[in-house]
Order: C-alpha cells, then sequence, then structure tokens
C-alpha cells in the first residue's frame, strides 16, 4: 500500500507505532513513499516510528515520541521530518544502516531530554538536520559519513563523532560547552558556530 495519511492518532505501548518496510518500487508507485503521517502522537512503545529496510519517501509532520525505546527508528532513506518532538525516550533520533539508508532530513524539531538524542551507527548515505533544538543528551554518530547539523541550537555533554568522515557543523549554537571525542581521519567541517559559554578543547576552528 502506498501514500496513507494519518492525521491526530495516537499510539501507545506497541512494537512500534507506524512501521514501514519495502516499500520502495511496490505496484509501481515508486517514490511515493507508504506513509504522510501528521500530528500523531507515540506514547512508550519499543519503536515509536520505525522505517525499516526500503521505507522510502515517507513524510512525518508535528510528530510526537515520548518516553519509547526508541522515539525514531530510520534504517530507510529518503524520509523527511518536518517539526514535532522525541523526548524523554531511551534514543530520541536512531539512525542506522541499512540498504540505501538515510540520506533523509529533520527540520526543526526538538530533540531534547533523551538519553541519547541523536545517535548513528554505520550509516553510509549522512543525514541532514536543520533547525533543531537538541538538548540535554548526547549526539553520537559512529562510523557514519556526511552528517551535517545546520542551524541548530545545542546543549549536549557528549559530542561523539568517532570514525565519521565529514561531518558539518555550520551555523550552530552551542549553549553549553560539551565533552568532545573527534578521531583522528573524521576531518569535520566547520564554520560559524556560536559557543555560548567557550569553543570545547579538540572541536576544529
Amino acid at each position: 500500500f502506498t501514500s496513507n495519511v494519518i492525521s491526530e492518532c495516537f499510539f501507545e505501548n506497541l512494537g512500534a507505532g507506524i512501521y514501514v518496510t519495502n516499500i520502495i518500487g511496490v505496484s509501481g508507485t515508486t517514490y511515493v513513499g507508504a506513509i504522510k503521517a501528521n500530528l500523531c502522537q507515540f506514547k512508550a512503545c519499543t519503536n515509536g516510528v520505525n522505517l525499516d529496510t526500503r521505507g522510502e519517501y515517507n513524510t512525518f509532520v508535528n510528530c510526537h515520541a515520548v518516553s519509547c525505546t526508541i522515539g525514531y527508528l530510520i534504517k530507510g532513506g529518503n524520509n523527511t521530518f518536518t517539526g514535532g518532538s522525541a523526548t524523554n525516550n531511551t534514543n530520541g533520533f536512531s539512525l542506522v544502516a541499512g540498504t540505501n539508508d538515510a540520506h533523509g532530513v529533520c527540520t526543526g524539531m526538538i530533540i531534547n531530554h533523551n538519553t541519547t538524542n541523536i545517535r548513528a551507527v554505520g550509516v553510509a548515505n549522512g543525514f541532514l538536520f536543520n533547525g533543531c533544538m537538541v538538548y540535554s543528551g548526547d549526539i553520537n554518530v559512529q562510523t557514519s559519513p556526511n552528517f551535517r547539523f545546520i542551524g541548530c541550537d545545542i546543549s549536549v555533554s557528549y559530542l561523539i563523532t568517532t570514525g565519521s568522515t565529514g561531518i558539518e557543523w555550520i551555523h550552530n549554537k552551542f549553549i553549553i560547552t560539551p565533552d568532545l571525542t573527534f578521531f583522528t581521519g573524521t576531518s569535520p567541517i566547520v564554520w560559524n558556530n556560536n559557543f555560548i559559554t567557550g569553543m570545547p578543547v579538540g572541536f576544529p576552528s
């Protein structure tokens, strides 16, 4: 099935509030996507949203994931998230390796008070976070190149980008000075960030 609109629904205590897999190319509707979700809430689920292998071209607008193990679990590519929140989850926004993974965008989302706010492991194709509020939880990007953080407000204790080349930090405001882990060879691109309480030791200028 494709192009289903889900609006103003509440999902609680489920394995996944919304689950999508292998939708790309189904029934001649390539690039349409399965889900257009708006104003939905996911509470105390294992995964609020699970976009599994080739779960692509889905759109989420002003949706909220709270008190889940993972708020948004993203394996499929070409997905977009606008507004909404991921709050008080173990992992707020988690990207994992898969066929044609990631290379989507999250814009204007509040991602805060998660144990790990943003987590990426082994993702090949990058991802863009634009204009997001990321507070009170870590950012951990492991062996995942070309992630971009642009115009975000960031107030986290730890920034970890291990084995991840080409990470971009552009026009962000860092509210607190995070501890920092960069490994040799990560080659981040850093431009015009504002550090309210000082630049962390080791952050490339």
